[in-house]
Parts: C-alpha cells; structure tokens; sequence
C-alpha cells in the first residue's frame, strides 16, 4: 500500500513529505516513527497518511514500542531508502545532525 510521511514543525506545519510503500498499516508506522525518532531535533512531530485516511501520529500512543534499533520490526533498508528521499528532498531534513548520525551508524552496523 502507498503510504505518505509528513514530518511537522513546532506549529504542526509540514516541513518535510515523502511517499513509501509498507505492507500494512503495522509496519508504515514502524517505519514512520523510526524515522521520526531518528530526526526529532529538527522536527516537532510526524503524520501518516494512507490516501485521504490518517493512520497514526505522534500524539497517538502506540501498542508497540519501537525504537530506531528494532530491525525486527523494521527493514533497514527501508528505512534507509526513505531517509535518502527525504535527505535529497529538503534541506531541514539533511540539516538533523542526529539523522546524519544516526544513519552512519545504520549503515556501519548494517554491513
């Protein structure tokens, strides 16, 4: 299914979008809040969307805990593949220094 990521600023304004593709809804918004979680020193909070529904956001309390490193959960490299997007796409997403570190790291341990 088409998925689409807004990461928002302090006022709830989309900063920075981009679309993916996640089997269920599951496994977008384990996608979505690892790539929150990897860059919320630059971003505020974050909205899933699958078409015209809403699917989770930051303000909603998730069932599962997910963390950046749960790659049970979440393929790398998805993960990686929509952080490249967002990276080439918007200039406030390559300006999150914890994302840089955070995917060096990734990619180091991924290897």
């Amino acid at each position: 299914m088409q998925y689409r990521l807004y990461l928002l600023n302090d006022a709830r304004e989309i900063r920075a979008a981009e679309s993916f593709i996640a089997d269920d809804n599951a496994y977008a918004q384990a996608i979505s809040v690892t790539v929150f979680s990897s860059c919320s020193d630059n971003f505020c909070g974050y909205e899933l969307w699958c078409g015209a529904e809403k699917v989770a956001d930051d303000r909603m309390r998730s069932k599962a805990n997910i963390n950046w490193w749960s790659v049970m959960q979440v393929r790398q490299r998805d993960v990686l593949g929509l952080i490249d997007r967002l990276q080439r796409g918007f200039e406030c997403v390559r300006k999150s220094q914890q994302l840089l570190d955070r995917v060096a790291e990734l990619r180091t341990t991924g290897e």
